[in-house]
């Protein structure tokens, strides 16, 4: 006779339990009841906090499933969120909206002081014809203006030919990275010059990547003295958006105009510990007015 292999009921009910709840002790499972936490702060870029910044959290099918406002000192969080793997937007008055893909967040991850950096300039919120959010006028007719897509842009305008047109970020530092895309006007003759000031501390003392029709230069003006690190050979179209870009690798910017390599502009080897950061336009032709719109202004300044 076939002996009849049993199980105790006791033994089953035990193993039917444990199958069960494991899942529930599994960090992806979206019912595991040990929850995840986000709390942290929002930041323009030079580390202001931002207060009234909207921050959404959003899961894999795109809905929102938590909402927040920065309060009075840039905090924001997020609690009691199911395992798993969400996306995080943000977005303020006065710059670009941020979008930050894959946060994998499960049961039990507490990400505390979770920092979210607003970098890029978004014109769109200024009022044409004001200077725009900060940023200084120095000198020349700087003011928001409108293309012909409707869109908001920061123009440059030099009619002095002794004096450029300068702006500056609010605050002086040392560490940066930056970029932005610059259009000169067609009516703008065929000696003009526009670029960026760095470590700016007087007209007679700054470095400066000079952009003319048919060069880009690395120069530094210690002094009244004019010292010319590089020079690259290189067409800058009027009529079209351009780019110009330092991406940070250690202690060097390495400089790209519309994504071709120029060369590096060192953060330890510099005259200056501190300065401005800031715009030019310039014109060398007497009569002619130098116009040049700049748009998608990022920098980033770290703590």
């Amino acid at each position: 006779m076939r002996k009849i292999l049993t199980i105790p009921l006791v033994i089953f009910i035990s193993l039917f339990s444990h199958c069960i709840n494991a899942p529930r002790s599994n960090k992806y499972d979206p019912k595991n009841p040990d929850k995840a936490e986000v709390q942290g702060y929002v930041y323009e870029p030079d580390s202001l906090t931002i207060t009234g910044a909207i921050i959404n959290l959003l899961n894999y099918n795109n809905n929102i499933v938590q909402a927040e406002t920065s309060d009075a000192d840039g905090c924001f969080s997020f609690t009691r969120i199911d395992p798993g793997i969400y996306k995080i937007t943000a977005q303020t008055k006065y710059f670009a909206n941020i979008i930050i893909e894959n946060e994998s967040l499960w049961a039990g991850k507490k990400l505390t002081n979770y920092r979210i950096f607003f970098n890029t300039f978004h014109f769109e919120d200024d009022e044409i014809n004001s200077v725009p959010y900060g940023f200084i006028t120095v000198s020349g007719d700087w003011r928001i203006s409108e293309d012909s897509n409707g869109n908001h842009i920061y123009t440059g305008t030099d009619t002095d030919n002794t004096n450029p047109a300068i702006t500056f970020f609010r605050n002086r530092t040392h560490a940066f990275k930056f970029s932005f895309k610059f259009m000169v006007s067609p009516v703008s003759g065929q000696n003009w010059e526009t670029g960026i000031l760095l470590w700016y501390q007087d007209s007679l003392n700054f470095y400066s990547i000079k952009i003319t029709k048919t060069s880009v230069q690395y120069r530094l003006m210690k002094n009244g003295s004019l010292t010319v690190f590089y020079t690259k050979i290189r067409e800058t179209t009027e009529g079209v958006f351009h780019t110009l870009k330092a991406v940070q690798a250690g202690d060097a910017l390495p400089i790209y105009l519309d994504d071709i390599y120029l060369f590096p502009v060192s953060l330890i080897n510099t005259a200056f510990e501190n300065g401005y950061w800031g715009l030019y336009v310039f014109s060398h032709e007497a009569g002619t007015s130098v116009k040049v719109d700049f748009d998608d202004i990022y920098l980033k300044i770290p703590q």
